[in-house]
C-alpha cells in the first residue's frame, strides 16, 4: 500500500487540508492568548499593596526542597509577593506548619488594613511551581464569594494539605 498524495481521493485531500488549516487557525489562537498571559500587565504595582503572602518551611539538608523554594522565590519576585520562609522549627513535630501560619497571620492582622494581604497562601516544601508566569490571584474566588476564607485541594486521600489559601480577615 502506498501513501503518495496522488493516489488520495479528493474527498480525503480536503479533509486534511481541513484538518491542517483547522490545527494552524487552533496554534494561532493559542499563541495569541498566551503571549498576552505573561506580560507585566498581572505584575504588582510597586505602589500597591500586594493581596497575597506566601508562606512555606524548608529546612534540613535536602536540596530538592532548597531547588523548589527557588521557583517560588522568583515567582515571588516577578509578582511582587512577599514571603515567608521557617528555615528552623518553632515547635515539635507538626506542629511548626500551624505556628508559622499564625505567625504570619497576626503579623498581616497587627498591620493597617490598607497594608495588610487578603491572603495567605501555603506551600509545602516539596511544591515546584511549574508555571512561573501565572499569578496566584487567578485562583481566588471572585468577590461575589466573599464569604470562602479557607481554599482547599482534594487528592485520592481526601483533603490536602500541601497548597491552600487562608483570608485575612478580622
Amino acid at each position: 500500500m502506498s501513501f503518495s498524495p496522488h493516489r488520495w481521493s479528493q474527498r480525503t485531500r480536503v479533509r486534511i487540508s481541513f484538518q491542517v488549516a483547522l490545527a494552524f487557525t487552533g496554534l494561532f489562537w493559542l499563541l495569541i492568548f498566551f503571549s498576552h498571559y505573561g506580560r507585566d500587565s498581572h505584575v504588582a504595582n510597586a505602589t500597591s499593596a500586594p493581596i497575597i503572602r506566601k508562606v512555606r518551611m524548608v529546612y534540613g539538608n535536602n536540596s530538592v526542597y532548597y531547588r523548589a523554594l527557588k521557583t517560588h522565590e522568583d515567582h515571588s519576585r516577578r509578582f511582587g509577593y512577599p514571603m515567608t520562609v521557617l528555615h528552623k522549627p518553632l515547635l515539635e513535630g507538626a506542629w511548626s506548619k500551624t505556628a508559622i501560619l499564625l505567625r504570619a497571620l497576626i503579623e498581616e492582622l497587627e498591620k493597617p488594613e490598607a497594608q495588610q494581604v487578603r491572603w495567605l497562601f501555603w506551600v509545602d516544601g516539596d511544591t515546584v511551581l511549574m508555571n512561573p508566569n501565572m499569578p496566584l490571584e487567578t485562583f481566588l474566588p471572585p468577590p461575589e464569594l466573599s464569604h470562602t476564607h479557607l481554599m482547599l485541594t482534594e487528592d485520592w486521600n481526601g483533603m490536602n494539605n500541601g497548597v491552600f489559601f487562608i483570608r485575612v480577615h478580622q
